[in-house]
C-alpha cells in the first residue's frame, strides 16, 4: 500500500511511496514587481571619458573595461566607480572581462574596436589579471594571439580572439586555455578565417560567435566544431541562462538566434541590432548602438525599452538586483564613456516545479513527471537519508514537462529525490 501527500501547486510538493520519496524545493531568485526596473535607467558618471567595451559583475563589484586599455574601473554599488591601472598601454584597449575561481581577467590588444568609423589595427596581444579588481598584472596568451573575448567554465579560462602573422595583421581565428592567467595553451591552430566577437559556457560547452554567423562549440576550449547558424549576420555576443544559448548580431539579419545546446540554432523574429547581451533575473537583455536595449524571457519575444541615451551601448552584466550596461561614443566629433543601472529587481519565489504522475513500472523502476516553467532547467537530486544529496544531473522542462524513469530505485530500501531550481 502506498501513501501519497500532496501539497497545493505553487508550495513544496511531497510523495510518499514504499521506497521513495519526491521532494520540490527551490531556491530564490530576483524578477521585478510592479513598474519594471528595465523601464527605469540612470546613466551613472564612469570617471573617464572613453568607451567602455565590456562589464562583469562578481565578488560584490562591477568591473568594466573599454577603449583605455590602461584603466580599468570598478564599482561595488554600479553608482561610485573608481579608475584602476590595469598595466596595458593606454593606446590599446581592453575588449572583454571575465571572472572565475577568484580571478578577473580582462582581454584586448587592439589599437581601435571594429565599429569605430576610424580605421584601427590589431597588434600587442595582451591578458590583464586580478584577484580583487584593483591591482592588475600583464601577461601575454601567446606571441601570435590576440584575444578579444574571454568566459570560464568548467575549471577554466578561455579566450578566443585573432591569430596574427608576422605584419601583426589578423589572418584567422584561434582560441587559448588557462587554468590561472599565466600558462596558455593554444587551441585549433586556425578555427575560422572570420574574426570571433563573443564568448559564453552553459551546458557544459563553450560557445563562440562572430562574423559571417560564425558559431562554433567546444567541451575543452581547443578543439571546437563549426555550427550552422543558417545566417551571415556579424554576430557580436552570446550568453547562457535558463537552459539555452541565446547570440545577437550588430548587423545582418536575423539579429537574434536560440540554441537549447549550442549546436541547433534558430533565428528569432526581430531586427533590432545589438552589440552585447546578458543573463539575469529570469530574462535576457541585449543592448546596441544608439542606445538600444530590448529584454526577453525566452529569447523569442522581445520588448523594447528606453534607455534614455543614444550613446552605443557595449557590454551588460547583472548583479546586486540590477543590470549594468555600458558604452560611449568614439568617433573624431565625440569620445566619451556611458554607464547605465537599471532599476532594482526585488528577490521573490520563482514559480515552484510540481510533479504527478508517479507509478512503479512493470520492470520495478520509478517513473514521475516534473512540470514547470517552458525551457527551464532544474537539479534533480537523490538522497537514502536526507542529509546527503547527489545531484544526479541538470534537466530542462522543454515544452514544460519531462517524464523521467529511474531504472535503480529498487536496488534501495529508501530513496528521496528532490528538483532544485538553480
Amino acid at each position: 500500500m502506498k501513501t501519497v501527500t500532496r501539497i497545493p501547486r505553487r508550495s513544496s510538493l511531497v510523495v510518499v511511496f514504499p521506497f521513495c520519496v519526491i521532494i520540490s524545493t527551490l531556491s530564490p531568485a530576483q524578477r521585478c514587481c510592479g513598474d519594471d526596473p528595465l523601464d527605469s535607467w540612470s546613466p551613472r558618471n564612469p570617471g573617464a571619458n572613453f568607451p567602455l567595451f565590456s562589464v562583469a559583475y562578481a565578488q560584490n563589484q562591477f568591473v568594466a573595461a573599454g577603449f583605455d586599455g590602461g584603466t580599468i574601473m570598478t564599482s561595488p554599488d554600479s553608482v561610485t566607480w573608481s579608475t584602476n591601472v590595469s598595466g596595458f598601454p593606454s593606446e590599446r584597449f581592453l575588449t572583454d572581462v571575465a571572472f572565475g575561481n577568484g580571478l578577473w581577467i580582462a582581454v584586448g590588444g587592439q589599437f581601435l574596436p571594429p565599429t569605430s568609423d576610424i580605421v584601427g589595427f590589431n597588434d600587442n596581444p595582451g591578458v590583464a589579471s586580478s584577484t580583487n579588481g584593483v591591482t592588475w598584472a600583464v601577461s601575454s596568451a601567446g606571441a601570435d594571439f590576440l584575444p578579444a573575448a574571454i568566459a570560464y567554465g568548467d575549471g577554466r579560462f578561455v579566450a578566443v580572439g585573432n591569430v596574427i602573422d608576422a605584419s601583426q595583421q589578423g589572418t584567422h581565428s584561434g582560441a587559448a586555455v588557462s587554468t590561472n592567467a599565466v600558462t596558455w595553451t593554444l587551441g585549433n591552430p586556425a578555427i575560422t578565417t572570420s574574426a570571433l566577437n563573443g564568448l559564453a559556457f552553459g551546458n557544459g560547452i563553450f560557445v563562440a560567435v562572430g562574423d559571417a554567423g560564425s558559431i562554433f562549440s567546444s567541451p575543452d576550449g581547443l578543439v571546437w566544431t563549426r555550427r550552422d547558424s543558417g545566417t551571415t549576420a556579424y554576430l557580436s555576443g552570446v550568453a547562457h541562462g535558463d537552459g539555452q544559448f541565446v547570440a545577437v548580431a550588430c548587423a545582418g539579419s536575423p539579429t537574434v538566434l536560440t540554441s537549447p545546446d549550442g549546436f541547433a540554432w534558430h533565428p528569432q523574429n526581430i531586427s533590432t541590432s545589438f552589440l552585447g547581451i546578458a543573463y539575469g533575473s529570469a530574462q535576457y537583455v541585449a543592448v546596441g548602438l544608439r542606445g538600444s536595449i530590448c529584454s526577453s524571457s525566452n529569447g523569442i519575444s522581445w520588448t523594447p525599452h528606453n534607455s534614455g541615451t543614444n550613446a552605443d551601448l557595449y557590454g551588460i552584466a547583472f548583479g546586486g538586483g540590477r543590470f549594468v550596461a555600458v558604452g560611449g561614443r568614439l568617433s573624431f566629433a565625440a569620445t566619451y564613456g556611458t554607464i547605465l543601472q537599471s532599476g532594482k529587481f526585488e528577490p521573490i519565489q520563482p514559480t515552484r516545479p510540481w510533479l504527478s504522475d508517479w507509478s512503479h513500472l512493470a520492470d520495478v523502476s520509478f517513473q514521475f513527471t516534473i512540470h514547470g516553467e517552458t525551457n527551464h532547467s532544474y537539479t534533480l537530486q537523490m538522497s537514502t537519508n536526507l542529509v546527503d544529496w547527489a545531484s544526479v544531473g541538470t534537466l530542462i522542462t522543454v515544452n514544460g514537462t519531462l517524464t523521467l524513469v529511474d531504472p535503480t530505485a529498487a536496488d534501495f530500501s529508501r530513496l528521496f529525490y528532490r528538483v532544485v531550481v538553480p
